[in-house]
Formats: structure tokens, C-alpha cells, sequence
């Protein structure tokens, strides 16, 4: 009946930088997820990332790591639970401001994230051999021009 939009779309699609992204990400996320696990981090899943990606040293608000993560409070209070729970990070009530509750890494959180930022800079070397050095350059340009380019700017047909 609508077949030829279904493989307009899927055509389409095929080649579009979006998909291509989400593509890469998900197998760079996965691989180093399964990495990160046998490294010692079992419970470790991506959904966890965010959390980890948006802490201050002194610590942060969950309001502000979840407008750091782009998403709400709730889901951002969900994720410290979890990982507060296997130990990687503590919350506490903001002396300030009794009902914010700041989130602080523990030690166990400061030994992941020592061993992450190891396995990245591993998995780095091994794409920059695999791709070549200044293949890897471009890429991060490449990259680096996505994802700070303003789509509101862009001209349209």
C-alpha cells in the first residue's frame, strides 16, 4: 500500500549523517560499556554515563546536572539513585538550601572514572591506528562542527 515511502525512508536513511551518528555512538558506547565491565564496573551501563559526565568536583545540584544532561529531574534523580545505591557516588541536602540535595562522587565513583578515562584514551589509540592519525583529526573537526552548529541558522530550500 505505502511501500514506496518505506523504502524512500529507508534509502534515505541509509546514508544520513543522523543515522550514521546515532550508529557510531551506539557501538562506541556499547564497546566501551562492555570493556568497562570486565574492567571491574559490572553494574556500569550507559544510561549511567550522564551522571558521571555532569558532576563538579566539589559536587552539583541534580537540577543542574540534569539541565547539564538535557533531561528532566526526575530522570536525572532516578539515574543518582541508581548509582548512588552500587556506591559511586553519595547525596546530601545543600546546607544552604535544605531541599536541594547535592550529588558528591565517592571513592569508588573517583576509581571508575580514573579507569574510564583509561579505557577511553585506549579505545582512542585504537581508532586513531585503525583510521590513521589524520583521518582522526578530521573526524573530531568533523564532529566538533556538528555538534555546535546552530540548526535554527541553517538555510532551508
Amino acid at each position: 500500500m505505502f511501500g514506496d515511502a518505506i523504502t524512500e525512508f529507508g534509502e534515505a536513511s541509509a546514508n544520513d549523517i543522523g543515522q550514521l551518528l546515532i550508529a557510531a555512538a551506539d557501538v562506541a558506547s556499547d564497546d566501551f560499556v562492555k570493556r568497562i565491565n570486565a574492567a571491574g564496573f559490572p553494574s556500569i551501563r550507559a544510561s549511567h554515563f550522564p551522571v558521571f559526565g555532569t558532576l563538579d568536583p566539589e559536587g552539583t545540584h541534580i537540577s543542574v546536572m540534569a539541565k547539564r544532561a538535557g533531561m528532566s529531574r526526575q530522570g536525572m534523580s532516578a539515574l543518582v539513585k541508581d548509582v548512588e545505591k552500587q556506591g559511586f557516588v553519595s547525596t546530601s541536602a545543600d546546607t544552604t538550601d535544605r531541599r536541594a540535595i547535592v550529588v558528591a562522587l565517592t571513592e569508588t565513583g573517583a576509581q571508575f572514572c580514573r579507569e574510564a578515562a583509561k579505557m577511553s584514551a585506549e579505545i582512542n589509540r585504537e581508532l586513531t591506528a585503525a583510521m590513521g592519525a589524520d583521518r582522526v583529526v578530521l573526524l573530531r573537526e568533523a564532529l566538533a562542527a556538528i555538534a555546535h552548529r546552530d540548526p535554527s541558522s541553517t538555510a532551508r530550500p
